[in-house]
C-alpha cells in the first residue's frame, strides 16, 4: 500500500491508506475503460510524478486518456438546454451556454470574480468554475442539480488542465498574461505557453481571442498560433485590450488622463471615454489595468448595456 499524507488541519496530520500502487501497472489496465489524469500530475517522465508510465500503458492498450477539461466539454454538451435571452444579450451561438475562458500567469482568479460579478449585475446568468472553487466538474453538477444552464460559464483554467486536453470550444478567450513559472511541472517555458495557448480551443482554435496589444512578444506569438492552426479555415475577429490607447478596431484601453476609454466604431470616435477613472479603483499597477480593460472589452461584446456595469 501507498502512505498518501493529505495535510494539516489543526494540527493534526490526516494520514490516508490505500491498496492501490501507484503507479498502476499493467493489470491495472486489463480493468479499466478510461483514465482521468489529476492535473496535480506532470506527464514528463522527467518530473517523477509516477503519470508517466501510466500514459505509455494506456496508450499501449487503447484506454482514453481524459482531463477535467475534456470531460467538462462532453458534459456540457450533452446537457445544454435552451436558455432565455434579454433583448440586450448578443448571443452568438442561439440557445447554448456560452463559454469565457481565461489563464495567465498572474490574476486569473480575480478576474474571473469580477467577470461573474458584472455579468451577474447585468442581468445575465454566469457561473464561474475551475482553478478555483468549484472546480469544472461541481459546477456541472450543481447546474444539473438546478436543472438550469447558465448564459456564460466563466473559467479559470491553468496550464496543468489545458496541457494534455483534446477537446475544448470556448466562445471567448485570452492569456492575459506570460511569464516563466510552473516548471516544477512543465518541460520548459516553450511547453508552458504551448499549454497556455489550448485556452483558445482544441484541437482548433474556436473562440473569439482577446489579447492584451502591450505585451508584444506573447501578442506575436498568440497571433502566430492562431495563424498556424487556422490556416485554410475561418477565423474569428481578434479583439484587443491593455493599458494603452485602444486600436483602431475595438477594444478597451487608458488615455494620457488616466480615463478609460475605448474605440466607438458606431460613432467613429478613436477614443470615446469611459465614465471610469485608474483613481477611481482600489488597484495599482498596469497589469491590474489591463486586466480591467480585458473585462471591459469582453462585457461590450455580450451586451449594449455595457456601461451599466460600472455600477457594480
Amino acid at each position: 500500500s501507498r502512505k498518501i499524507v493529505n495535510e494539516k488541519i489543526s494540527d493534526t496530520s490526516i494520514t490516508i491508506h490505500s491498496e492501490v500502487k501507484f503507479p498502476l501497472g499493467e493489470n491495472w489496465f486489463k480493468k479499466i475503460d478510461l483514465l482521468v489524469i489529476s492535473p496535480g500530475l506532470s506527464p514528463h517522465p522527467e518530473k517523477y510524478s509516477g503519470l508517466a508510465p501510466m500514459l505509455k500503458l494506456a496508450k499501449n492498450r487503447g484506454v482514453p486518456v481524459f482531463t477535467e477539461v475534456d470531460l467538462f466539454e462532453i458534459a456540457i454538451n450533452s446537457s445544454r438546454n435552451d436558455i432565455k435571452i434579454d433583448k440586450d444579450f448578443k448571443n452568438n451561438n442561439s440557445k447554448t451556454s456560452q463559454i469565457i475562458a481565461v489563464t495567465g500567469t498572474n490574476g486569473k482568479t480575480s478576474v474571473v470574480n469580477l467577470l461573474t460579478k458584472l455579468l451577474s449585475s447585468l442581468g445575465i446568468d454566469a457561473q464561474c468554475a475551475g482553478n478555483t472553487r468549484p472546480s469544472l466538474l461541481e459546477a456541472v453538477m450543481h447546474r444539473e442539480k438546478m436543472n438550469k444552464q447558465p448564459d456564460f460559464w466563466v473559467l479559470e483554467l491553468s496550464s496543468f488542465q489545458l496541457a494534455l486536453t483534446t477537446s475544448f470550444s470556448p466562445t471567448y478567450s485570452t492569456i492575459l498574461n506570460f511569464s516563466q513559472d510552473h516548471l516544477d511541472w512543465h518541460r520548459n517555458e516553450v511547453e508552458y505557453l504551448e499549454s497556455k495557448l489550448k485556452v483558445f480551443g482544441v484541437p482548433f482554435p474556436s473562440s473569439q481571442a482577446l489579447i492584451c496589444r502591450d505585451d508584444k512578444n506573447l501578442a506575436t506569438k498568440i497571433y502566430e498560433y492562431i495563424d498556424s492552426k487556422l490556416a485554410n479555415r475561418n477565423k474569428k475577429d481578434i479583439l484587443t485590450f491593455g493599458y494603452s490607447n485602444p486600436d483602431q478596431k475595438t477594444g478597451f484601453g487608458i488615455n494620457s488622463a488616466e480615463k478609460f476609454c475605448y474605440f466607438d466604431a458606431t460613432k467613429k470616435i478613436k477614443y470615446s471615454e469611459f465614465p471610469l477613472e485608474a483613481k477611481d479603483l482600489k488597484l495599482y499597477g498596469k497589469h491590474n489595468y489591463s486586466n480591467i480593460t480585458f473585462c471591459l472589452t469582453l462585457i461590450s461584446q455580450i451586451t449594449e448595456n455595457f456601461q451599466s456595469s460600472l455600477q457594480t
